[in-house]
Formats: structure tokens, sequence, C-alpha cells
């Protein structure tokens, strides 16, 4: 252990970008009582992801008929999956990348007329590894949904992309989905896909649609709440992991080495964390996220997009410190050069790097 230094990136280059962006200031201190609330009819996706789950909750206090359309799993059926069900949160049994999101003609009845389809669920995967599946959520899943939400007769369709759509883009509004960008990863790529389908599908099918474009979604502003920690905590996951062997062998008598890294609450880390000192990362509580969505769903899709970012984003090296304080860990933070991209180890997830 002693002597050795581990390296680790943390390229945020995506969120350099400069976003106009129609920001409802409003949705984030006034509670969604002083907006309209009468109950809907609303089919979700995704409801048992991160996003999706915080949306079901909120829906839940709303008093809205919320239709969950939920896959089955090899150990779980889909009934189980989400907790609570009841007459106001009905499970639907399908799976997106099935034609008609695979639901049964008996459910395709009860779910008719519904008011809203809300597409939630998504493959957050940037790997190369996983693109065909990614293609197959993020692309044929958005198209089985719209084809589904015709036959239903859906009043609207909403639908949650991301702001990294914009890919390498140095400005990105509200208007823009073609702008020269490079596209740079399975992720970006089948997102962007999902948005075309979206315009071209519902502009045939003369339904209205709302896109959602949030950025990097963190924990509730207040509690840190959050369901799962992908996206940007998976970053730490490995360093919080370090963090608690050290702890633990801290504790065994003939391992002194770990117990001299320790400094009451904080562990040294030997590692060396490397960010851009000028790049900014744009995150957005999950809490105001939800509220948004929610918001706009009461109100009738105009087929226009909404970005839901930060307006005054921190630097990313601030924002790491910050969780390294807060995680109890200390250790270097150094800035990236392009010689530092170019000495990574592995190449490919240099590049994938760049665009988390």
């Amino acid at each position: 252990m002693q002597g050795t230094c581990y390296k680790l990136l943390f390229f945020h280059n995506f969120l350099q970008l400069s976003f106009k962006s129609f920001w409802v200031s409003a949705i984030a201190t006034n509670n969604l009582s002083s907006f309209p609330n009468e109950t809907m009819k609303i089919l979700l996706t995704g409801a048992t992801g991160t996003l999706g789950s915080a949306i079901l909750e909120k829906l839940r206090t709303q008093k809205d008929q919320v239709y969950c359309l939920v896959r089955n799993k090899s150990d779980q059926p889909a009934e189980e999956c989400i907790k609570n069900s009841s007459d106001r949160v009905v499970i639907v049994p399908g799976d997106i990348i099935k034609p008609l999101a695979g639901i049964s003609a008996k459910d395709i009845e009860l779910i008719k007329q519904v008011d809203a389809v809300l597409h939630c669920a998504a493959s957050i995967d940037f790997g190369l590894s996983k693109a065909a599946e990614t293609a197959d959520i993020n692309i044929n899943g958005t198209r089985n949904m719209l084809e589904l939400a015709i036959r239903i007769g859906a009043k609207n369709f909403y639908h949650v992309s991301t702001s990294y759509v914009a890919g390498d883009a140095e400005y990105f509004s509200e208007n823009d989905s073609h702008a020269n960008q490079l596209l740079r990863n399975p992720y970006e790529k089948t997102k962007f896909a999902g948005e075309e389908l979206v315009r071209l599908i519902c502009a045939q099918a003369n339904m209205g649609y709302t896109i959602f474009r949030p950025t990097v979604i963190v924990g509730d502003s207040k509690s840190g709440k959050i369901s799962s920690f992908e996206g940007y905590y998976g970053f730490f996951k490995y360093i919080v992991s370090m963090r608690d062997k050290v702890r633990d062998q801290a504790k065994k008598k003939d391992k002194e080495i770990f117990a001299q890294m320790i400094r009451g609450d904080k562990v040294r880390l030997p590692i060396t964390v490397r960010c851009s000192f000028k790049s900014t990362i744009n995150l957005v509580p999950i809490n105001w996220v939800v509220d948004t969505i929610s918001y706009f769903l009461r109100k009738k899709a105009e087929d226009r997009v909404y970005h839901l970012v930060d307006e005054n984003p921190q630097k990313v090296k601030w924002v790491i410190e910050k969780t390294l304080e807060h995680l109890g860990i200390r250790c270097a933070v150094l800035e990236t050069t392009d010689l530092t991209k170019q000495n990574f180890a592995n190449k490919n997830m240099a590049r994938i790097a760049e665009t988390m």
C-alpha cells in the first residue's frame, strides 16, 4: 500500500455548455397546490427507476390515477416491483422493447383514454459494450410507447430526454435539435434519436408532446435523498469503497499503516482525482425536477422542449472537493491536462469519461 498512488480522472466537458433555458423558478419555491390540481389518468414508464419512482410518489400525493408499466423480472413479477400499489396505482405488466410495450389486450382496454403518457424509462449506459441494448431501450422502446399512446388514444405524450443530446455543442437552446453537434456515445445518440421519433410520430398522429431535458440529477435539495447512486454518484463508489476498507483494516492490530491514514473522522487516501478546474458541472436536485415535470403534466402539451438545468452551475473542482469533504475523504485533487488524457491507460474509458 505504501508508495502507491492511484489516479482517477473526472472529465466533464459536456457541462461547459451554455443553455438558453426556460427557467421555471416558481416551481422550485411554490407548492404545486397553487397550480391546477385536477385528478389525471397517467400511464407512467420507468416507475422503478430513480426519477420515475420519485415522480410516482409525487403523483400519489396528488391523488392521480396512475398506471405503471412494469417489466416482469426473472426473480420478481411486475406486481411485486412497486410497493403499496392500490386502486389509484395500478401495475400494468409489459416491456417497452416489445410491440405496444408487450401489454395484454385486457390491459390496453384498461388504460384507454389516459390524459397523459409519461415516458421516463431509459438506459443511461454510456458504454460501447451495451450499445445495442441501449438502442433497443431508448429508440425502439420510445417508438413502441408512442405507438401504444396512439392505440389507447392518449391526449398528450411527455418524454424525459436529456440535455446530453447537445453532444459537444457550445450553445444549445430549447429550440435546437440539430446544431451540428457531435454525439459522442451510445447514450447521447440514442436519446437524440428518441427525441426525433417523438417529434415525427406525434406530428403524424396529431398528438401533443412535451420533451424534458434534465441535466445530471442528484438527491433531494433538502434531505439529499435519492433512490440509487448512479450518474454523478457512480464516480465516487470506488473511492467510498476504498475509504471503508481503510477503516476496516485500521481496526486490526497488525495494520498500523492503515490507522495512520485516519485523522479523526477523515480518511487520507493515496489517490489523485483529476478534473477540469475551468469546467462547470450542471446538477439539478431530483425534487425540483419532479415538481417541474408534475407541473407541466397539468398543462396541455404544446410541442415544445424544456431544459431542466441550473442557470448558475458550480465548477467541477468545487463540487468534487465538497463531495469528498462530506464523505470524510482527503486526497489530492489536481487539474486535468491534455497530456493526462493522452496517458490515460484505457483509451476507450477516457472517451467515455469525457462525456460522463
